[in-house]
């Protein structure tokens, strides 16, 4: 896939000048993280630029390119979820691709991703990316297929700027990772199947309804090991339920998601699509069979901020804690935008308490 990136590079600088019509647009990210433990912790302080080019031709024929660099800023500063194995700064080519927007759009090369088991994710300085062929039609129906054969990113583990085969990031035998998706979305429900590989078949549905002022949402996740099963026995049975009660300059909200199978939740490629996961604990991260998890929260709106209070509970085979997080999301002014959040972890049975604070700052222009 590295020669075909630089092919698309290669492609995107032929296409005629006189014809492109080009955009650009930067962005500037500030970031802080600490997590501690009882048995210690770390902390980081970083910084990202990006700067970002769009361009379209006749036809709907275009393409774009990202180029960013992230640097450790003051003192002491190490976080693998900011900076991975390196430690350090790095710059790199975080999107490079040709696209065609007509009735479908097609995409090839480095670009976001977001799908209920693959997702950018980007809560931390450099989001999820992924490499591949994206195709979708977008109409009353939605339909979406992808091949998608490597990712980087914050959730990608190890030297976090590569992109490394979906089976590397996976973990287990080597070879035959890549992963095929197709999705349909039509109004407030969704269906998604995913082959990644000689290893997983994941089928995932979600729905919402309102009765009266209260929305209710559902979601099924079922999970097989299939070929060689070469990350071996999955077996998982998901069901989830949600509802949201809104009110004035608000909302109150529940969660719960419980696991029927032989195995523990499935993994994802970045985010996770259950509906009890929060900043540090998430439903797959039980790992176990029969996980349970439960979550009720309130969240207000301040303006353009928006303050949320949460509390949840997960528990499986050998797992017992809980999670408490307070967080403000929103515009400050203008381009200028927050992320600020505290959370403390109770694990009654791991290795106890954990405290987490991040703060994220992002300017665009």
């Amino acid at each position: 896939m590295e020669k075909g990136i630089i092919g698309v590079a290669v492609l995107l600088s032929l296409l005629p000048a006189g014809e492109l019509k080009t955009d650009g647009r930067g962005e500037i990210a500030l970031g802080y993280i600490s997590t501690q433990g009882e048995g210690g912790g770390e902390r980081a302080f970083g910084g990202r630029f990006s700067l970002h080019l769009e361009m379209e031709g006749e036809q709907g024929v275009g393409g774009g390119i990202t180029f960013s660099r992230l640097d450790p800023l003051g003192g002491e500063s190490s976080h693998g979820e900011f900076y991975g194995e390196r430690g350090e700064g790095f710059t790199l080519v975080e999107e490079v691709y040709l696209q065609y927007n007509g009735p479908l759009q097609l995409l090839v090369g480095r670009f976001s991703l977001e799908t209920p088991h693959a997702d950018s994710d980007p809560i931390r300085l450099l989001p999820n990316r992924f490499e591949g062929v994206l195709l979708q039609y977008r109409g009353e129906t939605t339909w979406t297929g992808g091949h998608i054969t490597k990712m980087a990113g914050w959730e990608s583990g190890g030297r976090i700027e590569e992109f490394k085969p979906l089976w590397k990031v996976v973990g287990g035998e080597g070879g035959g990772g890549a992963m095929d998706l197709l999705g349909i979305r039509y109004r407030n429900s969704s269906l998604w199947l995913y082959r990644i590989g000689e290893r997983a078949a994941i089928l995932y549905g979600e729905g919402s309804l309102e009765v009266g002022r209260v929305i209710l949402s559902f979601q099924l996740d079922i999970a097989e090991e299939v070929g060689e099963r070469r990350i071996g026995e999955i077996g998982s049975r998901v069901v989830g339920f949600a509802l949201e009660y809104p009110f004035s300059d608000g909302t109150l909200y529940g969660a719960f998601n419980r696991e029927f199978g032989d195995t523990g939740p499935i993994f994802s490629f970045g985010g996770g699509p259950f509906f009890t996961s929060m900043e540090d604990r998430s439903f797959e991260g039980i790992g176990t069979r029969g996980a349970q998890a439960s979550k009720m929260g309130v969240e207000f709106c301040l303006g353009e901020l928006h303050l949320s209070l949460e509390y949840g509970s997960f528990r499986g085979e050998g797992v017992e804690s809980s999670e408490a997080d307070l967080s403000l999301v929103g515009r400050l002014w203008k381009d200028l935008s927050l992320e600020a959040l505290y959370g403390r972890v109770d694990d009654r049975v791991g290795e106890g308490d954990l405290h987490i604070l991040r703060v994220g700052l992002k300017y665009t222009f």
